[in-house]
């Protein structure tokens, strides 16, 4: 069995380089009743790096069925009026590496999927409230995103690392239905919000670079599920 598998390109979207345990994946995926493309034959490595696996499951999905294209489309104008059927098969199939991006994403959200660390392939598990390092542990999405992210990102007297995060989700939150966001666009956003805020770290506005690898990197920080 193969120890990784990685496209080390894709390393600069959403999850960056997060990486899974292939065996707690597929099992997760086959309790939910989630049917992988044939062709796509990750039960041969270890561990899988998360970007890499979407890319995979994405390009195996050799042609999407008007069936599959109704499931991806559901409430939609297009599902209402049949019009998955003209759509082009590129349309389709990034809408369908949409579908496993949300599930995993929310499956990391909630703590049924673990990150692994690549050097003791232990699962990481979040970093529980209280903890001496718990400013830098994610900011749980709120029942109702415009009063509690708000209350988060305008205390002036919380940590900033908080602030930064809650404003992030909030932005996320705040785009059009099938707008395609990621990690480092939300980056630039908290870095022009600093700025614009006097949010400052120890050595001033913290810059995109930093808000990327370190504040809202894919083990601090999931963006919260948003129902297209």
């Amino acid at each position: 069995m193969s120890h990784l598998l990685v496209f080390p390109e894709l390393g600069c979207r959403e999850f960056g380089s997060g990486l899974i345990l292939t065996e707690s994946f597929l099992r997760l995926a086959a309790e939910k009743g989630w049917r992988l493309p044939p062709e796509c034959r990750l039960e041969g490595f270890d561990l899988l790096h998360i970007e890499s696996a979407l890319n995979s499951l994405t390009v195996a999905q050799p042609a999407v069925s008007r069936e599959v294209a109704v499931m991806l489309l559901a409430g939609s104008a297009a599902a209402e009026h049949e019009l998955a059927e003209k759509l082009p098969q590129w349309v389709l199939r990034a809408a369908y590496g949409n579908l496993w991006r949300r599930r995993i994403r929310d499956l990391l959200a909630t703590g049924e999927l673990a990150l692994v660390d690549p050097i003791s392939r232990e699962e990481v598990q979040a970093v529980p409230a209280g903890a001496p390092d718990a400013a830098s542990a994610p900011v749980p999405a709120p029942t109702r995103p415009d009063e509690g992210w708000r209350a988060v990102f305008e205390d002036e007297g919380a940590d900033w690392r908080e602030r930064a995060r809650a404003r992030a989700s909030a932005w996320w939150t705040e785009g059009s239905i099938g707008e395609i966001r990621n990690r480092s666009q939300a980056a630039e956003f908290i870095s022009r919000w600093c700025r614009q805020n006097d949010v400052r770290g120890r050595d001033g506005p913290p810059g995109k670079l930093y808000l990327r690898n370190h504040i809202l990197d894919v083990k601090h920080w999931m963006p919260p599920s948003v129902d297209a």
